[in-house]
């Protein structure tokens, strides 16, 4: 597993991306944004039932890190809707990368890597 995998699994708390990605185009109507019940003052995405998002170490995916009350995550990252249905995007400022998350299979909110490349911003 690369280092970048391995950082994703705690970064994947909170996150959004930024317009004009070449991952990221027009929004995938299935996810939404609501307030974590986890995290108080953070955003998480939510499935089209309500139900957070989360990555396979149950985490809830948030919108943007760092963000609300008590964080102690130093890690920069957003997560923004993906080009295609039932995806989004995660950029991970601290570490340099970006990927494609999609649902995995049979799940409704577990969300995994489908794919990762180098992203230096912009």
């Amino acid at each position: 597993m690369s280092f970048a995998s391995r950082r994703f699994a705690p970064a994947a708390l909170t996150t959004a991306l930024l317009a004009g990605s070449c991952l990221a185009a027009t929004p995938a109507a299935a996810f939404k944004v609501a307030e974590s019940t986890d995290f108080k003052g953070c955003a998480v995405w939510t499935n089209d039932a309500g139900e957070p998002l989360r990555n396979r170490q149950g985490r809830e995916i948030a919108r943007k890190a760092p963000c609300g009350e008590g964080t102690h995550n130093r890690d920069a990252y957003e997560v923004l809707f993906g080009e295609a249905a039932g995806t989004l995007v995660f950029r991970d400022a601290t570490q340099e990368f970006e990927c494609i998350l999609e649902l995995a299979p049979g799940s409704s909110t577990v969300m995994v890597q489908k794919i990762c490349q180098r992203w230096t911003g912009g």
